[in-house]
């Protein structure tokens, strides 16, 4: 990083050029964290107030108990580091954060190994219909990365 950008904490330094900055120092704050997931102004998908974000730290937090039980320990650790980073900052991007936090999709495969593939069909079609509204969003630039 030095040789490329003259600054070795390059990458430090641009998190304060961020919407919202991450940082250990808001772990201790978590007003600020509840006052993050209720009161910004939420648009469907959008950088700082989606609502799919929220909802998908919804639905990551209600994986937890499935992802410790399923998962060993070294793995589960992996999975809340990535999965609460909100707790550092904000919300911003946090589906791409949720990608990153892969044990928890080897939890929910083996929860579902072996169960009924109806079950699996009609699990799956949710988020069918959530990718073709990607695919829309996508397609009328409006900003799915």
């Amino acid at each position: 990083m030095q040789v490329a950008t003259g600054d070795a904490l390059a990458m430090v330094h641009a998190q304060a050029l961020f919407p919202v900055p991450r940082g250990l120092d808001n772990l201790t704050d978590p007003r600020r964290f509840v006052d993050d997931f209720l009161t910004v102004k939420l648009a469907f998908h959008d950088t700082t107030g989606s609502l799919l974000d929220r909802v998908f730290f919804i639905a990551f937090v209600a994986s937890l108990l499935l992802a410790y039980r399923k998962l060993d320990r070294p793995l589960f650790a992996f999975v809340l580091l990535m999965g609460l980073t909100p707790l550092a900052g904000s919300f911003m991007a946090f589906m791409r954060y949720l990608v990153v936090a892969w044990p928890l999709f080897l939890a929910w495969g083996r929860y579902l190994n072996g169960k009924s593939p109806r079950l699996m069909f009609y699990g799956l079609l949710p988020l069918l219909a959530l990718q073709e509204i990607f695919v829309i969003l996508y397609a009328t630039y409006n900003g799915v990365a």
